[in-house]
C-alpha cells in the first residue's frame, strides 16, 4: 500500500473553486483554482480532471495570474505553467483520474499498472499515487483496483475527486490589497459546543436534594462533555502571496497561499483584481405572481452559490437563495448581490403587470417603395402599461416605427417583430416591397339574398375588402347581408331606390331617392353610403350638381352580366389586374360568385403583388380624398 505523503496534500493544487466559505462544489465542471503556493515547483499537484477532458475546457477552467500553457496535454504528469509578463509564476504537474499511464484516458493498462503497484511490482510518481486514488481514502488499495475493474465493465462511473479528500479545501480570490478575515480575532471563529447538561430553572429545582454516595448514583445523570480542544492562537501561512495579522488575511502579491487554523484549512489565490459580482445596468421588470432569474456576472470562474441575495422592499419583491426574483406587488425595488467578501452590486427591479399576449391583425402585407402602411397589434391585457417594441430585420427594405407604420424603402422582404418591452412575448408580420398592384373590387345591383352572404364568406375568408354599390328597394330583402358589409370594412355606394336611370329623373326626385336610400341604409347597417354609381353608368349634370357624393365609374368591365359564365368572369378579373383599375361585377349572379372567387384563388396561390381596396381607399392613395361633384374611373 502507497500512502501519501503530507507535504504532496499541503501544497495540493485542489480541483474546483469554491470561492467562500464552507460551502463546495460538487461536480466536476467546477472551475479550478490554482492551490499551489510555490515558485518554479515541479513537484505541485494540480487538481484531479476526469479521463479524456478536452484541453481547451480544461483551461478554460483554469484560474491563472497570467498566460497558461500545457506541456502535454490533459494527462497525469503534464507540466502547467503559469506565466505573467513572461515571468514563471508557477509550474504543477497535472492529475487526471484513473490516469497511471500519462495517456489522458482510463483503459485495462491502468488497472493493471495499480496491480502491479499493489503487488510491489512498480512504482509510482506523486502524480500517478494521487491517479491511481480513485476512491478518495489518500491511498493506493485493492479498493482502487476493484472501483477501476468497476468502472472498466460499464457498472459505475468517477466521481468526482478532490486532491486531499472527497471535497475541495475551501478557496478564495482575493485581488493585491483585498483583505479577508480569517482566524482567531475574526468572525471564522467556530461557536462554543453547546452545554450538555440540561439547564433548570428557580421553579423546577426540588426544595430538597437528596444525597447520593458515589454507589447510588444513577447512571443516567448526564455527565459534562470533555472540553473542547482550543484552537491556535495564530494562523499558519504557506507562501507569500498573503500575510496574517490579528484575524486579518491581506494579499500582498499575485500568486497563491495556504493559511492553517487548528482544522480549518483555507487556499487563496491572489490577481490582480478580487473576485466581483456584477449585475446588468439596466432595470428587471417581473409581473406580480411572476418569476424571473437574476443574471449575475462574476469576473473570475467561481461557484455563483457564494453570492447572496437581498431586497429593499419584501413586500414588493422576493428572491431566492438561487436568485429567483418573483413580483408580490407593483413598485420598484432594489436587489444586492452581495460576495463573502463584502463586494456587492445592486440592480432595479420593477413589479408591473406585464403583458401575457401579442398579437397583429395582418402577418403579411405588401407596399411599394416610398408608401407606408400600418400593422395593427392587439395586446392584452388592454391596460397593460408595458410597450410594444417594433423592428425590422433589414430596415434597408423597409423600416417601422414605435406605432408599427411601415415605411417601404426598397424592393425586398423583411420580418416586422412587434415585441412586449420587457417580457419574451411577440408577433411578426411579413413585408413584402414591391411594384404592387392595387385595384378597387366593386359589386353592383345587390344584395342578393342568394349570393351576397356567399360573396362576403369569400371576402372575409381571404381578408379582402371591396365598394358594394346598392340597390335601395333590396337593401330590406336581406339587411343581415348589409350589416355585415358594415361590420367587415367594405365601402357601401348609392346606386338608387329601384335602379332607376337619372336622365329619367328630376334633380327633386333624384334628391329624394337619395335621401331615402340612405336612411334606410343607415337603419339597416349604423352606416351610410360614401360614394355613388348611376345605373349603367349612365351619369348626368343634374345628378353630379344634386348627390353630394363622387360618382364611381370603371374602368375594367367584366360583362360577367353577360357572359354569365365563371371562367370568362374569372379571366376578365385577372387579365384587369392593373394599378389603380375599377373592376365591374354583380353579386346576383351565380357565375360572378365563383368567377371572382376563383380569380381571388389564383392571385393567392401564386402569391401575385395584387391587394384590393375600396374605392375611396383606392382613390385616396395620393392623399386627396375624392370630390364630390366628379366622376372617377380609375385611381
Amino acid at each position: 500500500m502507497k500512502k501519501f505523503t503530507s507535504f504532496f496534500m499541503a501544497v495540493a493544487i485542489l480541483f474546483s473553486l469554491t470561492g467562500s466559505l464552507p460551502a463546495a462544489a460538487s461536480t466536476d465542471n467546477s472551475p479550478i483554482c490554482s492551490g499551489y503556493y510555490g515558485i518554479n515547483r515541479t513537484d505541485g499537484v494540480i487538481g484531479q480532471v476526469t479521463p479524456g477532458t478536452e484541453e481547451s475546457t480544461f483551461l478554460s477552467r483554469v484560474l491563472p495570474s497570467g498566460e497558461v500553457a500545457l506541456s502535454g496535454g490533459v494527462a497525469t504528469g503534464s507540466e502547467l505553467t503559469l506565466s505573467r509578463d513572461n515571468m514563471v509564476i508557477d509550474r504543477l504537474s497535472l492529475v487526471v483520474q484513473a490516469d497511471c499511464s500519462g495517456d489522458g484516458q482510463f483503459s485495462v493498462t491502468d488497472m493493471l499498472m495499480v496491480k502491479s503497484m499493489l503487488l510491489d511490482q512498480q512504482e509510482f510518481t506523486a502524480a500517478q499515487n494521487h491517479a491511481a486514488d480513485v476512491s478518495g481514502d489518500n491511498a493506493v488499495t485493492i479498493t482502487d483496483f476493484l472501483q477501476m475493474k468497476r468502472n472498466i465493465l460499464g457498472l459505475s462511473d468517477f466521481a468526482p475527486r478532490y486532491l486531499g479528500g472527497a471535497a475541495p479545501v475551501p478557496s478564495l480570490i482575493l485581488g493585491v490589497g483585498d483583505t479577508y478575515a480569517f482566524g482567531p480575532g475574526s468572525e471564522t471563529v467556530p461557536e462554543a459546543p453547546p452545554e450538555t447538561i440540561p439547564e433548570t430553572t428557580p421553579e423546577t429545582v426540588p426544595e430538597t436534594v437528596p444525597e447520593t454516595t458515589p454507589e447510588t448514583t444513577p447512571e443516567t445523570v448526564p455527565q459534562p462533555a470533555p472540553a473542547a480542544e482550543p484552537l491556535p492562537d495564530t494562523v499558519t501561512v504557506e507562501g507569500d502571496a498573503v500575510t496574517w495579522e490579528a484575524g486579518t488575511v491581506t494579499a500582498v502579491k499575485l500568486g497563491t497561499a495556504r493559511l492553517v487554523w487548528g482544522e480549518q484549512t483555507l487556499i487563496v489565490t491572489v490577481c490582480e483584481t478580487g473576485l466581483q459580482v456584477s449585475l446588468p445596468e439596466e432595470p428587471l421588470y417581473v409581473g406580480p405572481g411572476s418569476t424571473v432569474q437574476l443574471q449575475p456576472s462574476l469576473n473570475h470562474p467561481a461557484d455563483p452559490a457564494q453570492i447572496s441575495y437581498s431586497v429593499s422592499d419584501s413586500e414588493i419583491l422576493q428572491i431566492s437563495p438561487d436568485g429567483t426574483l418573483t413580483g408580490l406587488a407593483e413598485g420598484s425595488a432594489t436587489v444586492i448581490a452581495t460576495l463573502p467578501s463584502g463586494f456587492s452590486a445592486a440592480q432595479e427591479v420593477t413589479v408591473i403587470h406585464l403583458l401575457e399576449s401579442v398579437a397583429v391583425e395582418d402577418d403579411y402585407i405588401k407596399l411599394k417603395p416610398g408608401t407606408q402602411k400600418s400593422i395593427v397589434a392587439v395586446k392584452a391585457p388592454a391596460e397593460s402599461p408595458e410597450k410594444l417594441v417594433w423592428t425590422s430585420s433589414d430596415p434597408a427594405i423597409a423600416t417601422v416605427d414605435e406605432n408599427g407604420v411601415v415605411t417601404g424603402v426598397d424592393y425586398g422582404t423583411v420580418t416586422v417583430t412587434c415585441a412586449s418591452q420587457y417580457g419574451n412575448i411577440a408577433a411578426t408580420c411579413k413585408v413584402k416591397v414591391c411594384d404592387l398592384i392595387q385595384v378597387a373590387l366593386t359589386y353592383d345591383d345587390g344584395p342578393s339574398s342568394a349570393y351576397t352572404p356567399k360573396v362576403l364568406d369569400m371576402l372575409k375568408e381571404n381578408d379582402i375588402t371591396v365598394t358594394f354599390f346598392l340597390v335601395g328597394n333590396r337593401i330590406k330583402t336581406t339587411p343581415e347581408s348589409v350589416k355585415r358589409m358594415a361590420e367587415d370594412g367594405h365601402e357601401i355606394g348609392y346606386h338608387t331606390w329601384g335602379h332607376t336611370f337619372f336622365f329619367n329623373m328630376t334633380a327633386k326626385q333624384i334628391e329624394e331617392d337619395f335621401a331615402r336610400f340612405q336612411a334606410t341604409v343607415q337603419e339597416v347597417s349604423g352606416k351610410q353610403a360614401t360614394v355613388y354609381r348611376a345605373p349603367g353608368g349612365n351619369i348626368t349634370d343634374t345628378a353630379l350638381k344634386t348627390i353630394p357624393l363622387p360618382h364611381i365609374n370603371w374602368s375594367v368591365d367584366t360583362r360577367d352580366w353577360a357572359t354569365r359564365n365563371t371562367e370568362a368572369v374569372k379571366n376578365a378579373v385577372i387579365n384587369g389586374l392593373k394599378d389603380g383599375a375599377i373592376i365591374l361585377v354583380h353579386d346576383i349572379h351565380a357565375t360572378t360568385y365563383y368567377g371572382t372567387k376563383e380569380a381571388i384563388e389564383y392571385i393567392i396561390k401564386n402569391d401575385l403583388d395584387v391587394e384590393f381596396l375600396t374605392v375611396t381607399e383606392l382613390l385616396s392613395r395620393n392623399g386627396t380624398a375624392p370630390e364630390p361633384g366628379r366622376t372617377y374611373y380609375k385611381g
